[in-house]
């Protein structure tokens, strides 16, 4: 199985965390990344207190921290991907129309592409109905400010949701599968098999997967480079934020 890689997405109570470890454990696969792909990012701490939000040092910090994550990502670490800060941002972000939103698209095109990408979707009334059955179990505390969205807004996860699906497939060729009427066990097997289908391929399949990571992260670079130039963020101080990148 160390061949094995997958991502797996979706907004707040479409099961990707829940499926995600499962599949895994069913995999055996170890190395499990959640919301960030390297678990060492030094701007997780920051970047985590606001997924969803407008304010611009929030928006610096998951910015910085994406960015991090990108230029540092090893596949050999990170074989299941559970969730990534910038479709969840981007798609936050160009659903409230947040000016910064063309900022966060334009880094999907540097998400590393895995054998298989999957979008894990779910009707507004399965997601709440999940939510109920979470905080009862788990504790109203157990209910992020994120999560508390399907009741409060439930037409912006609605659009965050279609947003995730429409840039995923565009830039990862994602598949989409609905977990409305699905029991765990079912979206597990499905996902598992997905994602193990064509693990008896060449051994060499796994290195073409990621063949161009050091292109990609050059890119990132470039684009860091850029930003600093044209001052992103200027009321975040984005440039002395990014100055301990390594570029």
């Amino acid at each position: 199985m160390e061949r094995y890689s997958a991502f797996i997405e979706g907004v707040d109570c479409s099961g990707k965390t829940t499926i995600g470890k499962a599949v895994a454990k069913k995999a055996n696969v170890k190395n499990v990344g959640e919301l960030f792909m390297c678990k060492n990012n030094p701007w997780n701490p920051e970047a985590t207190k606001e997924v969803s939000t407008d304010h611009p040092l929030f928006i610096a910090y998951l910015y910085k921290a994406a960015i991090w994550d990108m230029l540092h990502f090893d596949p050999e670490k990170s074989l299941m991907q559970i969730s990534f800060v910038v479709y969840r941002s981007t798609a936050y972000q160009i659903a409230l129309k947040i000016k910064d939103a063309p900022m966060f698209e334009d880094l999907l095109k540097y998400v590393p592409k895995f054998r298989k990408t999957i979008i894990l979707d779910a009707s507004i009334e399965a997601r709440q109905e999940r939510l109920r059955e979470r905080s009862t179990t788990l504790g109203i505390r157990d209910v992020s400010k994120n999560d508390a969205l399907i009741f409060k807004r439930p037409e912006l996860v609605s659009e965050m949701s279609e947003i995730i699906k429409e840039k995923a497939i565009q830039y990862l060729d994602a598949v989409i599968l609905d977990t409305t009427n699905n029991t765990v066990d079912e979206t597990t097997a499905e996902v598992f098999t997905l994602t193990t289908n064509d693990l008896t391929e060449s051994d060499n399949r796994h290195l073409a997967i990621f063949s161009d990571l050091d292109k990609l992260q050059n890119e990132i670079r470039q684009h860091v480079k850029n930003l600093d130039k044209h001052h992103a963020f200027p009321e975040a101080q984005i440039s002395r934020i990014l100055e301990p990148i390594s570029i």
